[in-house]
């Protein structure tokens, strides 16, 4: 929500201050129109589309699809596993302290994986409202720009645009971060401990996949 409330106010100082130069929206956006775009607005908008194919395509669909079926796997097993304990407790395998512990670990099993999935969904409407915000920035600029500031339609259309995909950049990539998090965390599921340790764990279980993908990205770079 902070990240939102940053974009609307930078999108506010883009469409008043905008016709003002490259650095009118801070020195952060006018850094990543410079730095990431090489001051051709055409490379900003090809690196923004593959970063919002990356975040809501891959990563954002698949974490909401992942949550999804688990969510409704979970409450679907809830009353097996709930009958289970009261045949358990019935025949005298546990203990009535047991069984309350048991009913709590399937209740909080059931409650994470419903919150992740309404947690996904906002993740990808984050990704969508991003791309939607952009959209905004550009038209709305070009229009302010050509008919309260006298600027000619490319004028307006190269300001408005770099200074639109840097904004946008800027704000992908957190959402990048967060929609991934996300995956990672929907992806962790029943297993037991941090998400950083089931993490780590998974990765370090197979050193020479990672070896061999650290040799094609250095060859690459």
């Amino acid at each position: 929500m902070i990240r939102l409330a940053l974009n609307v106010a930078t999108t506010r100082l883009i469409l008043s201050e905008g016709h003002q130069g490259p650095n009118a929206a801070g020195h952060v956006v006018g850094g990543f129109s410079t730095l990431v775009m090489s001051g051709d607005f055409v490379i900003g908008v090809i690196v923004f589309i593959i970063l919002i194919t990356i975040n809501f395509l891959v990563i954002t669909k698949g974490a909401s699809r992942i949550a999804e079926v688990g969510a409704r796997f979970t409450l679907d097993a809830i009353p097996g596993k709930q009958m289970a304990i009261d045949a358990d407790l019935s025949a005298g395998l546990i203990d009535e302290r047991e069984a309350r512990v048991r009913r709590s670990e399937l209740e909080q099993e059931s409650s994470f994986y419903g919150s992740m999935d309404g947690a996904s969904k906002f993740v990808r409407g984050d990704a969508v409202a991003g791309l939607i915000i952009t959209g905004v920035n550009i038209f709305g600029g070009i229009v302010i720009g050509v008919v309260r500031h006298g600027l000619t339609f490319s004028q307006s259309a190269d300001i408005y645009t770099k200074l639109s995909v840097g904004d946008g950049l800027v704000t992908q990539i957190p959402a990048l971060i967060v929609s991934l998090a996300a995956g990672l965390l929907v992806s962790k599921g029943g297993n037991r401990g941090a998400a950083q340790e089931a993490v780590f764990r998974q990765l370090g279980g197979y050193p020479r996949a990672l070896l061999v993908a650290s040799m094609l990205l250095g060859g690459m770079a």
